[in-house]
């Protein structure tokens, strides 16, 4: 955590707060409301995703926003400042990326995938990790220390799906749902639908070529 990270929080909290005064918001830095509220509007705020890239000085890093209700997420945005890209899409209304629309990419008959992967500090040493690293042949990876970031390129179809492991709601929320309105099916690795606010392992890929996640799931969840 930088001080950036809270000052962001806190400028957008205090943005929503202006505007929606009865609304939840959830944030990594524990700004706000520190739990959903069951009915109404919550919003989830990762004010900066990638922050050991930031202060390492890459500039590879993201904010998200995204509000839900009981039915799930309704809309998102997520701007990655450093590559003046903004993601954004709301219910039933496809995926945009600065007003372009996007969509998952079709891994069609590919021999080997490129998947994005991301891991929380706290699942690092996760079994089912190991597993996918050992893989022989290996998929093509790339972990790039945003997983929001990931998110959003994945839903625009830089890779054919992406795995993540140990995640928070704010890590997921915007990005996941992004990735949805992009054509993708979004679930968790163990095959459940996500459910806020819990930690999830997500699992994403374009809806019709999902079966490259489910080869990679049966040989490391065997």
């Amino acid at each position: 955590m930088t001080e950036v990270d809270i000052e962001a929080e806190r400028r957008i909290r205090e943005a929503i707060q202006r505007r929606f005064l009865d609304d939840a918001i959830v944030g990594e830095e524990g700004g706000g409301n520190k739990h959903a509220q069951e009915e109404g509007i919550t919003w989830y705020v990762d004010p900066l995703d990638g922050t050991s890239n930031y202060a390492a000085g890459l500039p590879l890093f993201a904010v998200s926003l995204a509000y839900a209700d009981a039915a799930g997420v309704q809309g998102a945005a997520i701007a990655l400042p450093m590559s003046h890209e903004l993601f954004y899409a709301t219910r039933g209304e496809g995926a945009f990326r600065n007003g372009a629309r996007i969509s998952m990419r079709k891994s069609g008959d590919k021999k080997k995938p490129l998947f994005l992967v991301s891991y929380a500090h706290a699942v690092q040493h996760d079994e089912r990790i190991s597993r996918f690293l050992a893989l022989r042949p290996r998929p093509g990876m790339r972990v790039l220390g945003s997983t929001v970031a990931a998110l959003c390129w994945l839903a625009a179809g830089a890779a054919d799906g992406g795995l993540f492991f140990g995640q928070h709601a704010w890590d997921y929320a915007g990005g996941a749902f992004i990735a949805q309105e992009a054509g993708g099916r979004v679930e968790t690795i163990s095959g459940d639908p996500l459910t806020l606010p819990l930690d999830q392992d997500v699992a994403i890929a374009e809806a019709e070529s999902f079966q490259i996640i489910e080869a990679v799931k049966s040989r490391i969840f065997s």
